[in-house]
């Protein structure tokens, strides 16, 4: 996309009201579009660790089967890759994120709710 996609030219000049309007209605669904493959990429996520419940998971096969969840296509495939990691990553940060991720050896990811509490 690009800016031309959203002038409303009117008698030779742009009209930047209706351009702004133009361009927020499709900011808008674009966002709503955004927040519903959130929702859809979290779930696929959870339910491979409701599968899984307790394991660490690599990051390769996590997404792998998350992509299974998803029904993800060859043509869909690697966009779909790379927003399964990023939804993953993007949870995975600070103290109360859903996800931790371990690197090295036995490392990979776990979601946060499935870590046994420490005992003393």
């Amino acid at each position: 996309m690009n800016i031309n996609d959203y002038l409303v030219v009117s008698s030779g000049s742009v009209d930047v009201e209706a351009t702004v309007s133009n361009f927020r209605s499709a900011l808008v669904k674009h966002l709503a579009e955004r927040e519903t493959e959130q929702a859809t990429i979290a779930l696929a996520v959870h339910a491979v660790f409701d599968k899984n419940r307790g394991q660490v998971i690599s990051m390769p096969a996590l997404t792998g089967l998350a992509l299974q969840e998803l029904n993800a296509q060859p043509e869909n495939f690697a966009a779909l890759t790379d927003r399964v990691q990023e939804y993953v990553r993007d949870h995975s940060k600070g103290d109360a994120s859903l996800f931790v991720i371990a690197k090295g050896k036995g490392g990979g990811v776990r979601r946060r709710s499935d870590i046994p509490a420490a005992t003393k």
